[in-house]
C-alpha cells in the first residue's frame, strides 16, 4: 500500500458518500468498498445480503476478530487496486484507520 493515495471517506446514511465516490471515479480514482466484505461474508455463507443477515455477520465478524476486522479484510483489496489513487468507502471507526497506518509501518 505504500505506493498508493488511499483516501477514506465516512459519513452518515444521505452525507453524499456516493457522489464523492462518483465524482472521485471520474478522477482516476480506483474504489474500495468496506461493506463488500460484510456482502463477500453472506455470499461465502450462503446467506441473502438483507439488513438482518450483514447485521448478524458484522457482529460475528467483530466478536471473532475484533472491532478493525473490516478493515484488515479491505487492506488487500486496496492493495490490488489497479490504480494509484484509491478511495475507501464505509470508514467507521478511528481504529480502521489506525490499522491502515500500523499496516503502512510495518511494510517499512
Amino acid at each position: 500500500m505504500s505506493d498508493k493515495l488511499v483516501n477514506g471517506l465516512a459519513g452518515m446514511p444521505g452525507a453524499g458518500k456516493s457522489v464523492v465516490v462518483a465524482v472521485a471515479k471520474d478522477n482516476g480514482y480506483g474504489v474500495v468498498v468496506m461493506g463488500d466484505v460484510v456482502r463477500e461474508e453472506a455470499e461465502k455463507r450462503g446467506l441473502m445480503p438483507n439488513p438482518e443477515n450483514l447485521g448478524k455477520i458484522m457482529l460475528e465478524l467483530r466478536q471473532k476478530e475484533g472491532n478493525t476486522v473490516i478493515a484488515k479484510r479491505s487492506i488487500p483489496k486496496i492493495e490490488s487496486e489497479a490504480k494509484h489513487k484509491v478511495i475507501v468507502d464505509g470508514f467507521k471507526y478511528a481504529c480502521y484507520h489506525k490499522t491502515m497506518l500500523n499496516r503502512k509501518r510495518k511494510q517499512r
